[in-house]
Formats: C-alpha cells, sequence, structure tokens
C-alpha cells in the first residue's frame, strides 16, 4: 500500500473521530438542555431543582465553549507535534466532515425503513440469486 493512501487514511480517521466528538457534545448539550427544562417545568418553585436546571444549562454551555475552542486549537496542537497532514483539521473540515456523517446516516436510515415498510406491504424483492431476482414472498 503507498504510503499517502495510508496518510490519507490515517487523517480521514483522525477527521472523522473529531467529527464524532463535535456530534456527540451537541447532542448531549441538547440532551443537557431538554432535562434543564423539564426540572424548570416540574420545580414547582423548589430552589434545589431550579438551581440543579440552572446547573445543568450552565454545563451545558461551558461544555459547547470548551468544544468550539479546542476544535480552533486543534490545527496549532497538531503542527506542534508535527503530525502529517495537520492542516487538515480545521474547525470548517471537521464540521463539514460531521454534515456528512449525519447526511450518511439519515440516509441509511430512511433506506432502511424503506425497505422495511417494502418488506411489510409485501413488495420487498429478494437480492439476485444466480441472475435471476425473486419478486415472490
Amino acid at each position: 500500500m503507498p504510503e499517502s493512501t495510508i496518510t490519507q487514511s490515517v487523517e480521514n480517521i483522525i477527521l472523522t473521530a473529531l467529527a464524532l466528538v463535535v456530534i456527540v457534545v451537541f447532542l448531549g448539550s441538547i440532551y443537557s438542555f431538554v432535562i434543564a427544562i423539564f426540572k424548570f417545568i416540574f420545580s414547582h418553585g423548589d430552589t434545589d431543582k431550579i438551581k440543579q436546571a440552572w446547573n445543568g444549562i450552565r454545563y451545558m454551555v461551558i461544555g459547547l465553549l470548551l468544544t468550539l475552542i479546542l476544535l480552533f486549537i486543534f490545527p496549532y496542537v497538531f503542527q506542534y507535534m508535527n503530525l502529517t497532514g495537520y492542516k487538515l483539521y480545521t474547525a470548517r473540515n471537521i464540521f463539514n466532515r460531521a454534515g456528512e456523517l449525519i447526511q450518511w446516516s439519515r440516509g441509511n436510515a430512511l433506506n432502511i425503513r424503506r425497505n422495511f415498510q417494502r418488506y411489510q406491504d409485501g413488495e420487498y424483492v429478494e437480492p439476485a440469486v444466480n441472475g435471476t431476482v425473486i419478486t415472490e414472498l
């Protein structure tokens, strides 16, 4: 395997890992925010529950800010470490990869749902076996 292919593969793995971290932090922030809102709604004036809700929102904001700061610091850290392709790990590229991953997951989820619905409706077509397609269930 040529060295450039291996390098590109490692760069893609690192970029994908960083994008997954961004996605997990974002989803965790949404979850934390929803939980905090419910704590506010169902606190009934209890100061401890209100304080827990504010702490949840505070930690969510701090987590998002730290993640954004780290995204902008990563290229410099990787440059300092003499990592090959450090210019690839910009915040823009990481967010683009996160968008690609989300689009990919949405597309696969839609295909799975569509195939399941076809199967339930009796329209599912089995894969070709020996060049012939089985159309009956």
